[in-house]
């Protein structure tokens, strides 16, 4: 089926999206107006978001700096980096909070009173 009459298209090819490095955005993550931590864990081949009393779930990748979770009170997950590209933090948004904020901790942190 023509409509308004014929119209020149482009080909264009696919190009695969970069490969991303999952275990970059491991680690742990907290809140200041939350008061608490989330940790970004790689196992096995997916990528999950923990919380002492949410539990765990799986992450979806969904772009360089973007991240997708199926929890109604977290949804998309924006990876926020430094002027080095290291990963400094995340916001974290739903259909009710946009870019909360959550720094991330040094590895070396316990946060476990040890």
């Amino acid at each position: 089926m023509k409509q308004n009459g014929n119209h020149p298209g482009t080909r264009v090819n696919t190009q695969e999206a970069p490969a991303i490095d999952p275990a970059q955005f491991a680690g742990r993550y907290y809140s200041p107006e939350l008061e608490t931590i989330y940790t970004i864990a790689k196992k096995g081949d997916a990528l999950k978001l923990v919380h002492v009393h949410h539990g765990e779930v799986d992450l979806t990748v969904a772009g360089k700096d973007k991240l997708n979770a199926p929890w109604w009170f977290i949804q998309n997950i924006e990876v926020v980096r430094n002027a080095a590209g290291a990963v400094s933090g995340i916001k974290v948004s739903n259909g009710r909070v946009m870019n909360l904020w959550f720094t991330k901790l040094p590895d070396d942190f316990a946060g476990n009173g040890k």
